[in-house]
């Protein structure tokens, strides 16, 4: 039995710290064997693989000091490496990993697409505990399976921040395809912002890192190219649904860097070989949430493996891979390069690239990124139909089974349409496989809180490559290609179907099955979020002078639970503070957008106190409207309050943002003039540069006025009925 000891840092022989060009600073353990002679091991960073399978190993989990983008950060890493040290077993054998966590916090190791015994799989609170700090975990299982995987943490955002490495099972009876050279491509985003600190962003805004959505300016481009109804309905369309057809990656290379086995763009991973060698490139895709459109311009890529099955060779120019797929291509250079691995983010705001060369110190060109892909209602699981009653993305006369090329009526299988069925009067005419099990559940969810939308209308888009490679002159590998060579290990037929249905709601970001979070099942794995926001914080000018005034409001939760702190006023000339109005609410998420909210108000200022019973809905009206409806009870009468605002984006960063509040009260009371039915509105028209999503000055102009017998009380006082003022601020948040 062979023995691979990759205990930590007491066997470091070698350490790579690079600053600034991107590369992973990490200090690397050379594995050892207890006895005996062994190959060279080869460091995670050169995606050099062990040559020799191994059955035993040690594992330390532990902090790793990194420099990607200039910055000094540390990652969470195995034996003093990020990527973790690249493992090479081999099928049939059984083998052993002692897994020491050294962090200060819960750690796990997941091995992705391996089939072990649960209590083995590696993820916490399912059938096993974690592995606490200090302690130590055997992993034991035999290996019935061959192929490309990789193994990450489950624990926490450690696989974002760099617990992940390669996994390769070498075929008991050898491989398929010939190769002389191997190298892993290990796929992946790196941030030097705090994981739980992008998560909670999402929570607050869940375009938080998108600048590329539509605005102004792009509103009369598109009128321009498309003509100005179509461009309207386009737009109610989709606000509609309160959804924007950018929305492509959550979180962009705004924030991410993307790296090739640790390494940046400007790091450049470069692997060597020699013209008319044949390379087995194992490409892994361990981002948190990027999916990847991989190409080798000049050199044609042999798809031979699918997250880790042998598949019938398919020759593309481009595929792509998402999160935890893996795909095993061959290519074949026969002149000297150098080739560059492309590998750019599917929103189109970064990419990772490396080098094939025949020296080290090459550079290949990189090629510029592909135009940004748009979403469409096809997307959204709307059949085929644009809502304009034409059909989109139709691609008339081709047929499925060709790499980067859609089959007949733009993904319909017209083979398998039964259309019978399909005329049908009332019938979708889209009757395909899948397609009776997806009518069968379509009732059964609906949309709610964890629920944006429900697909009404899906179909099969397997033979299609994605939105963006749609007729981009290179061959694009798609799911229809992929044909598996070795039949699965159980013949026999499904005797059960279970319907699991992928839910979620990208405006609380909130991601479940079957519309049900993680948090919602045993166990309970409840997530607070706390977020504070100042939306006014301005001085007022006018013709009666001038005065201060803020806005502001504060929530700690859950995602369906919370304390809700509001709080608004004015200060003016005189130093009297007035229109204090704060509440205490319990908010309770109840459907896609809204949430209900009760509890009390206070009003304390310089006038007398007057405490409220309080009850509302405060959310995301359709067109993204944010609106707000509080109705108020108390001895002496009753009060209600209605608020709204809406953001036009100019740029996306320049938001223009119209703003109205209006009060009504069922009895007056002198003392604090408000008066009976419409007592006053404040508005306002605000414009905003976000220098960042958290601090944005602004300017604009705001009119308060008073009405009915608030006015009168108004102007018995010797005090302005109406104001119109300059305004400038600061809006901010956390």
């Amino acid at each position: 039995m062979s023995i691979r000891s990759l205990t930590g840092r007491g066997a470091i022989t070698r350490r790579r710290f690079v600053i600034g060009t991107g590369l992973w600073g990490a200090a690397l353990a050379v594995p050892q064997r207890s006895a005996g002679a062994y190959a060279p091991v080869y460091t995670p960073a050169s995606g050099r693989p062990d040559p020799l399978p191994g059955t035993r190993f040690d594992l330390t989990v532990g902090s790793v000091p990194v420099n990607i983008t200039g910055a000094r950060m540390h990652a969470v890493g195995v034996n003093g490496s990020t990527p973790a040290p690249i493992l090479r077993w081999r099928q049939g054998d059984t083998v052993e990993l002692n897994v020491t966590n050294r962090l200060d916090e819960p750690s796990s190791i997941h091995w992705h697409g391996i089939r072990v015994p649960a209590d083995m799989d590696g993820v916490p609170g399912l059938s096993f505990g974690g592995i606490a700090p200090g302690d130590t975990f055997t992993y034991r299982f035999p290996l019935h399976q061959s192929g490309t995987y990789w193994y990450h943490s489950h624990s926490g955002f450690q696989e974002q921040t760099g617990l992940y490495g390669a996994l390769i099972i070498d075929p008991r009876d050898g491989y398929a395809q010939h190769f002389d050279r191997d190298y892993v491509m290990v796929l992946s985003d790196w941030t030097d912002v705090d994981p739980e600190d992008i998560v909670s962003n999402l929570k607050f805004q869940s375009d938080y890192y998108n600048f590329r959505q539509r605005t102004v300016d792009t509103f009369f481009r598109d009128a321009h190219r498309q003509g100005l109804g179509a461009t309207i309905r386009d737009r109610l369309q989709w606000g509609a649904m309160n959804m924007a057809p950018t929305d492509i990656l959550d979180v962009s290379g705004i924030i991410y860097t993307y790296l090739i086995n640790g390494q940046s763009p400007a790091a450049n991973w470069t692997g060597l070989f020699r013209p008319g060698e044949r390379i087995r490139l194992r490409f892994i895709n361990a981002s948190a949430m990027t999916l990847f459109d991989v190409r080798i311009p000049g050199l044609t890529m042999t798809v031979v493996q699918a997250d880790g099955n042998d598949v019938e060779p398919i020759p593309v120019d481009e595929f792509r891979i998402g999160p935890a797929e893996t795909y095993d291509v061959i290519v074949e250079p026969t002149a000297d390069g150098p080739y560059t691995v492309f590998a750019q983010a599917e929103d189109r705001t970064g990419y990772a690239r490396g080098t094939l060369a025949t020296r080290p110190g090459l550079a290949g060109p990189v090629p510029p990124m592909d135009p940004r892909p748009l979403r469409t209602m096809t997307d959204m699981g709307m059949g085929n139909m644009d809502m304009k009653g034409g059909m989109a993305g139709m691609e008339m006369g081709s047929s499925p089974g060709k790499p980067g090329e859609a089959p007949a009526s733009g993904g319909m299988d017209m083979d398998h349409m039964d259309m019978k069925e399909a005329n049908r009067p009332g019938a979708a005419a889209m009757d395909m496989p899948g397609m009776a099990a997806a009518s069968r559940h379509k009732t059964e969810l609906k949309p709610g809180v964890a629920v944006q939308s429900v697909a009404m209308m899906p179909i099969n888009r397997l033979a299609e490559p994605g939105d963006g490679l749609e007729n981009n002159g290179r061959r694009v590998l798609t799911y229809a290609d992929l044909r598996a060579t070795i039949p699965g290990a159980d013949p026999r037929p499904p005797s059960r179907e279970i319907t699991l249905h992928l839910t979620g709601n990208m405006e609380r970001f909130i991601w479940g099955f079957d519309g049900k979070k993680f948090s919602e099942a045993e166990p309970m794995d409840h997530n607070i979020y706390m977020h504070a926001l100042l939306d006014q914080f301005e001085a007022r000018f006018g013709a009666d002078g001038g005065q201060f005034r803020y806005d502001g409001q504060a929530w700690f939760g859950t995602d369906y639970d919370k304390l809700w702190l509001k709080s608004e006023g004015t200060v003016g000339t005189n130093g009297k503070f007035g229109d204090g109005d704060h509440e205490a609410l319990y908010d309770r998420a109840i459907s896609r957008y809204f949430d209900v909210q009760t509890g009390v108000r206070l009003d304390i200022d310089n006038g007398p106190t007057r405490a409220w019973g309080a009850i509302g809905v405060e959310g995301l009206a359709l067109y993204f409207f944010n609106v707000e409806a509080t109705a108020y009870f108390s001895d002496r009468g009753a009060a209600g309050r209605l608020q709204g605002s809406y953001d036009i984006l100019l740029t996306n960063r320049l938001i223009l943002q119209p703003q109205v509040e209006v009060n009504f009260y069922s009895a007056s009371d002198r003392a604090r003039g408000v008066g009976t039915g419409l007592s006053d509105i404040d508005t306002g028209l605000r414009l905003r540069y976000e220098w960042h999503r958290k601090f944005a000055p602004y300017i604009g102009v705001s009119y308060s006025g008073t009405f009915g017998q608030a006015a009168d009380m108004a102007r018995s006082r010797n005090e302005r009925v109406q104001d119109l003022n300059f305004t400038f601020g600061i809006r901010t948040w956390f």
